[in-house]
């Protein structure tokens, strides 16, 4: 499989001015800081955010949380879906709760009979 490591640390300092203004709603604590700005964001800024840590010149559109993970070896990471409007293809984004808010990056595509999917709730896949 082919997974992409890269900080999302742009998140918390590109656009400043754009974002300054964004309250982070009360029902956005997720325990992983960065998801919760992106939590914060209009659709808009989630996509743009999300795009960049695909790093492969993805136009992301419609981003779509799956969840936190509250358990396991996976606790605190969270998992969004991002589809790219240049190509269509799809990819899901795991953000780890660190300081950083470093990204795993896999083509949905590679999870064909996985069990896991994209632009599913955490919660609506088997464990």
């Amino acid at each position: 499989m082919r997974h992409v490591s890269y900080f999302i640390s742009l998140m918390l300092c590109v656009s400043p001015a754009a974002y300054a203004q964004e309250k982070i709603p009360f029902w956005a604590s997720s325990g992983n800081p960065s998801n919760d700005k992106l939590l914060g964001m209009p659709e808009n800024g989630q996509a743009a955010m999300l795009s960049k840590a695909t790093r492969y010149g993805c136009l992301g559109t419609n981003p779509f949380y799956m969840g936190t993970e509250i358990r396991g070896a996976n606790k605190g990471v969270s998992f969004w879906s991002i589809t790219c409007s240049n190509g269509g293809e799809k990819f899901m984004i795991a953000i780890a709760p660190d300081d950083t808010g470093s990204t795993k990056v896999i083509s949905c595509s590679l999870l064909h009979g996985h069990p896991w999917e994209c632009y599913k709730k955490l919660r609506d896949l088997p464990k």
